[in-house]
């Protein structure tokens, strides 16, 4: 599963951050789900880069451990002793011990008003715990930040998928593929979101903004078939940019994508249907947002 988002990572982490790959060869079965286990790791990837944003390092490790018992207790973990660990390590400036118990909290955040506010480590938290497993927030032996993910071994075999399904980066058949318009302002997440689509073999027009993104759907008047906006954004988000879609009378179908600690509530997300839009939470797997684009594409706005 890790080796299979090789791709999306080293794109998200961007130039400056170097990552490193230390996979132990036979890993013991976990029993999880990958959709939720690819978040945990993007998560706490992208978390990492933002840690560093004059560049570094991430070491990506997984291994086979067995844990003596008192460690099992200390990590609250209920069941066995064998455990696959997942380890994320970055070179950058470390988590003060101070607020470690607070990172997993749902609205707990370093950043000032404005700023990016992460990508969620409560979704990692609860991933991990729905999975039976446990997070451990270290410091790095040269600084930095070390989270491990211990995963309980399982003894239940794999089943056989009943269908092999394409691959994150396939390319779709020519009636599967169509004109998408990316609007998202964070440069890195926008490159290699519209480098995902374009394997997919969709045509991708980008915009930074949504003043950006009403000029190209102006340019490209009547051959854009689906929008996929950041759901909130500065000067305007993807509720007022599809909502100024429908008062032109444009009638695209439109995919939101939300960070979690801004993920819509129940009502919202009604709100956000009936403009003919669903929400894909951030970070996404390349699977995740294959399925979604192809979802929004078989819909279209009511009314």
């Amino acid at each position: 599963l890790v080796e299979g988002m090789l791709f999306m990572t080293k794109r998200l982490l961007g130039e400056r951050v170097e990552l490193k790959l230390r996979p132990e060869a036979e890993l013991w079965t976990v029993q999880a789900d990958p959709a939720q286990l690819e978040q945990v790791v993007l998560n706490l990837l992208v978390n990492a880069r933002e840690a560093m944003p004059e560049g570094g390092t991430v070491t990506l490790t997984t291994e086979n451990l067995t844990l003596p018992s008192h460690r099992v207790v200390a990590l609250g973990l209920s069941e066995g002793r064998d455990f696959v660990r997942l380890t994320v390590a970055d070179t950058g400036p470390g988590v003060p011990a101070a607020i470690r118990e607070q990172i997993f909290d749902p609205f707990f955040t370093t950043k000032e008003s404005g700023e990016s506010t992460g990508l969620g480590l409560t979704t990692v938290y609860g991933a991990v715990r729905n999975s039976g497993g446990a997070v451990e927030v270290l410091d790095g032996a040269d600084g930095g930040a070390v989270f491990h993910i211990y995963l309980p071994r399982s003894s239940a075999r794999r089943e056989p998928e009943p269908e092999v399904e394409p691959g994150p980066v396939d390319s779709l058949p020519a009636t599967q593929r169509a004109n998408v318009l990316l609007v998202e302002d964070q440069d890195e997440v926008r490159a290699a979101t519209a480098e995902l689509l374009e394997q997919l073999g969709h045509r991708v027009i980008t915009a930074g903004s949504r003043d950006e993104a009403l000029d190209q759907l102006e340019q490209h008047r009547g051959t854009v078939e689906l929008v996929i906006t950041d759901l909130l954004m500065p000067g305007g988000g993807g509720r007022e940019l599809v909502e100024e879609l429908r008062r032109r009378k444009l009638r695209q179908p439109a995919l939101f994508i939300s960070g979690y600690q801004d993920d819509p509530d129940a009502g919202s997300r009604q709100d956000l249907a009936e403009l003919g839009g669903a929400v894909l939470g951030k970070p996404f797997s390349a699977r995740e947002l294959q399925r979604a684009v192809a979802k929004a594409l078989r819909s279209s706005p009511k009314g």
